[in-house]
């Protein structure tokens, strides 16, 4: 199962108040009707507001979300493992979850455990609940477990995503490309091979800012579901800051590669290895 709190910051408590400054025509008309704003207002339309919860935007406010739900799942028995970061147990309970910023994917095998941490989480937080544990952080889990074949796996996908990146990014599909890189031929007979030189005209800053967009949409891909793409955005990644026509090229590459392989996905198989450790400790002399 998987459960995702609704709005985590906006109900974390700032031990601090801030205060924040901004202008009223920065406020759709609507709402200054409907608060009465203009009785609020000070010189020049400037409004003063004192902020006693967490926002989004506040340095701060991730941290202390995270705190403050700590503090929520200790006081029913979780507690957070010592080597494996954001994984999760309970005192007594056979559950674990692992947890991600607000998104919890659940392991357990009673139901009134899971019960309990959903109750847990519900007397503070707002929150949703997907017993088929079918969605985590943007991927769709498709779970496949034979009972009779004793077969267990689970496949790992984002049906859409690269469609609609391409959407986004206006990208006009031209031909099958099989590499998310440029292939550069090899000179045969040489002992050194030299990447060519290329000396033409840099792109503008908008043209940057674009491929810059292009990297970010396909990191988090290509961390969860497509790996292949890693070594062709971290060099993007670099190559962006150089402004070269090489950089366009090998744009128009990856996005030919992401629209071949459009639905790329990845398959965990149970097996039944089982890891065992043997400490020896010596006796002091």
């Amino acid at each position: 199962m998987t459960m995702d709190i609704s709005n985590m910051y906006l109900n974390t408590p700032l031990k601090d108040f801030q205060y924040m400054r901004f202008h009223i025509d920065l406020i759709p008309e609507e709402v200054i009707e409907e608060y009465n704003l203009w009785d609020r207002v000070v010189k020049d339309g400037w409004l003063y507001c004192e902020i006693r919860m967490a926002i989004y935007g506040l340095k701060e406010s991730g941290k202390l979300a995270n705190i403050e739900l700590q503090k929520v799942l200790a006081e029913r028995g979780y507690y957070p493992c010592a080597f494996s970061q954001g994984l999760y147990k309970h005192e007594s309970r056979p559950i674990t979850f692992s947890l991600v910023v607000d998104v919890f994917g659940v392991k357990y095998i009673r139901k009134e455990d899971a019960d309990h941490l959903e109750q847990t989480i519900k007397n503070s937080y707002p929150m949703k609940t997907d017993w088929t544990g079918e969605y985590y952080l943007g991927m769709t889990l498709t779970w496949d477990y034979n009972k009779i074949q004793n077969d267990r796996n689970v496949c790992l996908s984002m049906p859409g995503y690269v469609r609609n990146a391409l959407i986004q990014f206006q990208h006009t599909y031209t031909k099958n490309t099989f590499a998310p890189s440029p292939y550069q031929a090899p000179v045969y007979g040489r002992k050194q091979q030299m990447a060519p030189n290329i000396d033409t005209p840099t792109f503008t800053d908008k043209q940057q800012k674009e491929f810059q967009k292009i990297v970010g949409k396909f990191l988090y891909y290509a961390w969860a579901i497509d790996n292949t793409m890693m070594h062709a955005l971290n060099d993007l990644a670099s190559q962006i800051t150089t402004r070269t026509m090489k950089t366009e090229i090998a744009i128009e590459c990856f996005l030919n590669y992401c629209a071949t392989y459009p639905n790329a996905a990845i398959m965990y198989r149970a097996t039944y290895m089982i890891i065992q450790c043997d400490v020896m400790r010596m006796q002091p002399t």
